[in-house]
């Protein structure tokens, strides 16, 4: 007995069978995270380390140099490029295609933690970054003060207030937040009274870093009570650090006011942001890897909504970028784009067939269809994304000719006046070899993409599987849910 057969002659079967992919697919749609791109990861890791204050030459030297041997000694990295300027190394490793991205990054870390021990003091330690597309922003901001508040006030109420309600949201991977003034204690030395102290800028340094720290003291034992102990010394105000005794001469002591003066200001400026032509703090949120990004720009875009009823009048964020935009339009098109197709598609088979119980029939197997698609969508771990939003279109273009066939085909066996039941399986098996082979036929243009290596391959895999899965839904619906429906919606 053929699949057309058993669909017609157990119609309860068949419809039992259809209502449950019918479910699976509606679940697994509810579950696709939607994202701009797909979730591709490039076989590059870069290796970045500040030195501040040091020239290009001394970055080279110091850092680029000996960072860039080690990270060619790592297995798997292929080419290494460096890039050195002011007070900044940069070193691209490009990863052999192929190879786990997250081991090699992880053995560049190993090699870059034991490089440090190598480097000057000053060095910071070097940042092992993945190249990852879900490291993007996917809302970015600007703060505005519509009364010329201080930007260094205004930068730490937006990291004090803003930044850390955002992180705690969940899928907010982090927040980050530019521009405006940062905060910085600037000890300006007098040269001629640190000479005439005899004293050296080493020493000034040495005495700030030995003073500005906290040291444990260990715990006493009291009775039934333990009490831990330690010594407060972190600095709580510029006064403090000029009150600081650096050493002592004769029975006085030099104090660092004596040879230089406390500055409460902020960092050198090294850039401006403005928003609409102001001056600005902006930030910026990035998301956790797989995330559902138009589920978190909601989340985000609510609770700067409840924020900006916390935060004072005269602070207003502004809106400047939102990936998840994008997103929705292009849902919201890929919705238009089945509408029409599908209103197109039954116009043009009741002006062929003029009857409406058949156009009735293709009408239920279009979106069918589609919510089976998303099935195989989900379960290769996809998302709704620009690629695979493509491949659905172009499959809801495809989808409709097998069940087009089908029921011309059995329409045509009523017309001659065959019995609604045995022109249902009997026209569907006359076909079933042609649509088959008409299915097969576009699909091997398709699979190849699910084999494609490189970035190619990253691009045209969720291409291709969409449109594959898509295209055998069509021939399961042409060949069970067409026969069926029309032996029950075209008998007399």
């Amino acid at each position: 007995m053929s699949l057309p057969e058993r669909s017609v002659r157990r119609p309860v079967a068949a419809t039992m069978i259809m209502l449950v992919i019918m479910v699976l697919g509606g679940v697994s749609f509810t579950r696709l995270g939607l994202d701009f791109f797909p979730d591709m990861q490039f076989p590059q890791v870069s290796v970045v380390t500040t030195y501040p204050g040091a020239a290009s030459d001394e970055i080279e030297t110091l850092i680029t140099r000996p960072l860039e041997e080690s990270t060619s000694t790592v297995a798997g990295v292929r080419t290494v490029k460096s890039s050195s300027r002011e007070g900044l190394s940069v070193i691209q490793a490009e990863i052999n295609w192929g190879a786990n991205l997250d081991m090699v990054a992880q053995d560049i870390r190993n090699m870059m933690d034991i490089a440090y021990d190598l480097l000057p003091d000053e060095v910071e330690r070097p940042l092992v970054i993945k190249t990852d597309f879900d490291l993007m922003p996917v809302l970015y901001y600007g703060v505005l003060s519509t009364t010329g508040r201080d930007l260094l006030n205004l930068r730490k109420l937006i990291e004090d207030v803003v930044e850390k309600r955002l992180e705690t949201l969940p899928g907010v991977a982090a927040v980050t937040v530019s521009g405006g003034l940062e905060r910085e204690i600037l000890v300006e030395v007098d040269r001629r009274r640190l000479e005439a102290h005899n004293l050296a800028l080493n020493d000034i340094i040495a005495v700030i870093r030995d003073q500005n720290r906290d040291i444990p003291g260990g715990h006493i034992v009291q009775g039934t009570r333990e009490y831990v102990l330690r010594t407060l010394g972190t600095y709580r105000s510029p006064q403090e650090i000029a009150d600081t005794i650096i050493r002592s001469e004769g029975d006085r002591p030099v104090f660092i006011r004596d040879i230089a003066r406390v500055v409460d200001g902020h960092k050198e400026i090294r850039h401006v942001s403005k928003t609409n032509m102001e001056d600005s703090v902006v930030f910026w949120v990035t998301k956790e890897s797989g995330a559902n990004t138009v589920r978190v720009a909601r989340a985000v875009r609510a609770e700067i909504a409840r924020l900006q009823s916390i935060l004072p009048p005269d602070v207003e964020i502004k809106d400047v970028w939102d990936t998840s935009k994008i997103i929705t339009d292009s849902i919201r098109q890929l919705g238009t784009t089945v509408r029409w197709g599908g209103l197109i598609t039954v116009v043009v088979l009741f002006l062929f067939l003029w009857n409406v119980r058949s156009t009735l029939t293709l009408m239920i197997s279009i979106p069918f269809a589609v919510i089976t698609t998303f099935i195989a969508i989900y379960f290769a771990g996809y998302t709704l994304n620009l690629i695979t939003l493509s491949g659905l279109a172009l499959g809801v273009g495809l989808i409709v000719d097998n069940s087009v066939v089908v029921l011309e085909n059995i329409f045509r066996k009523i017309e001659k006046g065959e019995a609604a039941k045995p022109a249902a399986f009997q026209g569907a098996n006359e076909v079933s070899s042609a649509i088959t082979a008409s299915t097969l036929t576009s699909v091997v243009v398709f699979v190849p993409f699910l084999f494609a290596t490189g970035l190619a391959g990253e691009l045209t895999k969720p291409l291709g599987l969409t449109v594959t899965a898509a295209l055998f839904a069509s021939l399961l619906v042409a060949l069970t849910l067409v026969p069926m429906l029309a032996s029950k919606l075209l008998s007399e």
